[in-house]
């Protein structure tokens, strides 16, 4: 090889490093993979430089669990863990694409696999822990929870928004936690009635579910709909009225949405940063795009009949960042149902009556919209 061909060979070369490590700039960067520490429950901890965030692919195999890192890089490109004995057989991780690592979590036999994530220092540590008993504290009881309504061909998961030391919002003699359990548990009976839909509740008592623990039950038990009830309030007047948000992947729709999610994005989080990026940039085009007008679908029903029956306001269907409805792959609404901050609205929702109602409502809903999509 000649001089000049040399020269342009390293020329080529140093072109597409400098393309790679721009690239790989600005993505979160999977720092380090390790089993956890002896005497812990079997599991594995991630180090990232920032927040991760993931998406679950679906697969039918229960002793496979893949998940997708989004907007990440992996130095070394592909790295695989074998375990001797215990619950995991072997991990793999991949840089699947330029933003997108991939990893492969293959169990010796059934067990439920926990996920958590929490900031420590200047990184962010994930960890996977697989559990053959038991519950751990801040998870939906799957068990429990489940409804009695057999096999359904669709799986229904309501959201009581709030719970145990997360009150959210107080009005003069009630608490929005309490309001919204009523409201899901009203519900449940109602859903329980049709034979055709599997139902569940991320709580069923007043106790305290972290956010991301919502979301991810309602991936694990493959919901077809995931519908989050909250109250509303405010100090500035005194509106009334139900307001309907679907996700938001770019901001939100207005200056009191992006309150609105901001407020509920913080109920019961410890870690104390901002959530507000929590969506950005995760998936693929056609999934936020196909799941998020299904969810835009879901929210009309769900206003229009509403209304009819309750009477309320309808202060319109909004979209934002709310942290509970990151499954995008699942159409998701947050339901404010009214504002317990304006006394009159606040007696409604303490009735049991309105209560019966709206679980008819969100019933006669969903059920319109699982016909629509084929899923009934």
């Amino acid at each position: 090889m000649t001089a000049a061909r040399r020269f342009l060979l390293l020329t080529c070369l140093l072109a597409v490093a400098g393309q790679l490590a721009g690239a790989i700039e600005g993505l979160n960067r999977l720092e380090s993979v390790e089993p956890s520490t002896p005497g812990e429950e079997p599991g594995v901890v991630f180090r990232f430089s920032r927040r991760p965030e993931f998406v679950r692919v679906p697969l039918e195999n229960s002793l496979v669990l893949v998940l997708d890192f989004v907007e990440t890089a992996f130095e070394p490109i592909k790295k695989s863990l074998d375990f001797d004995q215990g619950p995991i057989r072997s991990l793999g991780l991949t840089q699947f694409s330029r933003d997108r690592v991939r990893l492969s979590l293959k169990l010796a036999r059934r067990a439920r696999v926990e996920i958590f994530r929490q900031p420590q220092g200047e990184q962010w540590v994930l960890t996977l822990r697989v559990v053959t008993g038991g519950r751990s504290a801040g998870e939906p009881d799957t068990a429990a929870l489940r409804a009695a309504s057999g096999g359904g061909s669709a799986v229904v998961v309501l959201d009581a928004g709030h719970g145990g030391r997360d009150e959210g919002a107080r009005g003069r003699s009630s608490r929005e936690k309490d309001v919204t359990l009523a409201v899901a548990l009203a519900a449940r009976d109602v859903f329980q009635r049709d034979p055709r839909i599997k139902v569940y509740l991320t709580r069923s008592s007043d106790r305290y579910v972290a956010l991301d623990e919502r979301s991810s039950f309602a991936d694990r038990v493959k919901a077809n709909v995931f519908v989050s009830i909250h109250a509303n309030s405010t100090k500035e007047g005194n509106p009334s009225g139900v307001e309907i948000y679907f996700l938001s992947l770019k901001g939100a729709s207005d200056e009191e949405s992006r309150r609105q999610a901001e407020r509920e994005n913080s109920a019961g989080d410890d870690s104390g940063r901002s959530t507000n990026n929590i969506l950005e940039a995760i998936l693929d085009n056609m999934v936020q795009t196909s799941t998020i007008n299904q969810s835009s679908k879901l929210a009309n029903i769900l206003m229009r009949k509403w209304t009819r029956v309750t009477g309320q306001k309808p202060r319109g269907i909004r979209q934002a960042g709310f942290r509970v409805l990151k499954p995008v792959n699942i159409p998701s609404v947050l339901v404010e149902t009214g504002f317990i901050s304006n006394s009159r609205e606040e007696r409604l929702l303490a009735e049991p009556r309105y209560h019966d109602a709206v679980g008819k409502v969100l019933y006669q809903s969903v059920v319109e919209y699982l016909t629509s999509a084929g899923q009934l």
